[in-house]
């Protein structure tokens, strides 16, 4: 692009009379727009409170960014009978409108005329500023007008959303860099505004699900702009209006930590924090085909996200099996997002796993008609759970199953195996849990 200068020139056959000088005012819009973008219009507005039977004006703009399109008049333009404008050397347009009967341009307040630029396909971080540097208008009497001038430009911003890898075009390439740089250690995007394309003000798996709606699913435009909103609040005022939430769990069995969730809608994206309970270097696997899990650890924590970058494979409503880890973990935190990058409440982001077998007094003890029994798993187990009378006889079993990792509880209301009431006595209660066995008393008063 060379440098361009636009002469735009009102003329007007007219007869001169007496006048005066009037203050008037023209201004420039301004505009955002990306690199390669075309016909960015500019409007170019005058406030003029006399009429003007002649004017001559020069525009320049920033070449090395812009060039000049096309111009087009405005209707307030139409009582001139003759309009027109023509590049007469490169970068230069003159503009010139007359009337062959000494008509005016009225005094008034509008848009004269819109220029309409192509920015350049290798603009950066820039405002392309668009002014007047030369201004000369004749009213009545041929006096000259005072005219105040106000710039315009196009804004050209360091990104285009949701380009995060700054090669001018948002594909998946975008996707996979804002994955690289939430879970597995990669570089931050140079500019992190073009990562937030729902406009949350936070990256996170929604804006990768968004990202993904968006080429591929015929989802909501980018929005880069930031808005206040958050995934807490968001969270409690759908709790607060009754909508259903899921869950998470996690059992372990055979020192590996299976996490499962079970949802009210389908899954496309999850992201969550993990705490190793050692610190020890754990591996992650995804237990759902197609759905990859990315994650890296920091010491103890573990941050991963779960998505198809294609959109295609989600966690289907219901419960979900998704990750295997060969550790104990805690859930710290989770975020999960539905086909259209809307938060799924979670009932709770934390699951507490006990660290060793436990069998907790009945309570209340004495009981009369029922009592509660607590235990905990530190994985999962062959669970046997039974009640003998003081001569070793058993009374009846209240569990006899395979139990998840966890705190666990029952309650016995004195009935025996044949659904008759016991009487009144101590009683054992015993709980078999893989290698780990344990009783204690209890008594029955009537």
């Amino acid at each position: 692009m060379k440098k361009a200068t636009i002469f735009l020139v009102i003329l007007s056959l007219f007869t001169i009379t007496g006048g005066e000088i009037f203050g008037s005012t023209i201004s420039i819009s301004s505009i955002s727009a990306d690199p390669g973008d075309t016909a960015v219009m500019v409007s170019i507005s005058l406030d003029n409170s006399t009429p003007y039977y002649g004017s001559e004006m020069e525009l320049q703009y920033n070449s090395s960014l812009l060039d000049l399109n096309r111009i087009e008049f405005a209707s307030r333009l139409s009582s001139i009978s003759e309009v027109e404008y023509y590049e007469y050397t490169t970068g230069k347009v003159s503009s010139v409108f007359f009337d062959l009967t000494g008509q005016s341009l009225p005094a008034d307040t509008g848009t004269i005329m819109n220029a309409y630029f192509d920015v350049s396909p290798d603009a950066g971080q820039e405002d392309a500023e668009i002014s007047i540097s030369e201004i000369t208008a004749v009213t009545d009497g041929m006096e000259y007008d005072t005219v105040e001038t106000t710039s315009g430009a196009i804004r050209i911003p360091v990104y285009i959303c949701g380009d995060v890898d700054l090669d001018r075009v948002v594909n998946i390439f975008d996707i996979v860099y804002i994955i690289q740089f939430l879970y597995l250690e990669g570089p931050p995007p140079e500019s992190i505004e073009s990562a937030n394309v729902n406009g949350d003000a936070t990256v996170n798996i929604f804006d990768i699900t968004y990202l993904i709606g968006n080429l591929y699913l015929d989802g909501p435009p980018l929005d880069c702009a930031p808005v206040e909103k958050s995934y807490a609040s968001e969270v409690i005022a759908k709790i607060a209006e009754g909508e259903e939430c899921a869950t998470i769990y996690s059992s372990f069995d055979k020192d590996k930590t299976t996490i499962n969730i079970e949802s009210p809608s389908d899954v496309y994206g999850i992201e969550m924090i993990l705490e190793s309970s050692d610190g020890s270097k754990l591996e992650l696997k995804s237990l759902k085909e197609g759905i990859p899990v990315y994650y890296s650890q920091s010491n103890d924590q573990i941050k991963l996200g779960m998505v198809d970058i294609n959109g295609k494979r989600f966690m289907a409503k219901g419960k979900n099996r998704i990750i295997e880890i060969d550790g104990k973990v805690e859930v710290v935190s989770i975020l999960a997002s539905d086909k259209n990058s809307q938060s799924i409440p979670f009932k709770s982001s934390s699951v507490i796993v006990p660290r060793e077998y436990s069998l907790d007094q009945n309570y209340p003890n004495p009981f009369n008609p029922s009592t509660e029994i607590k235990f905990a798993l530190p994985q999962a187990s062959n669970v046997s759970l039974e009640i003998f009378n003081i001569l070793g006889r058993r009374v009846t079993t209240l569990i006899n199953d395979r139990l998840d990792a966890g705190y666990h509880s029952v309650t016995w209301d004195g009935i025996n195996s044949k659904g008759q009431d016991v009487a009144t006595g101590v009683y054992l209660y015993r709980l078999k849990a893989g290698d780990f066995v344990k009783s204690k008393k209890m008594l029955l008063l009537k």
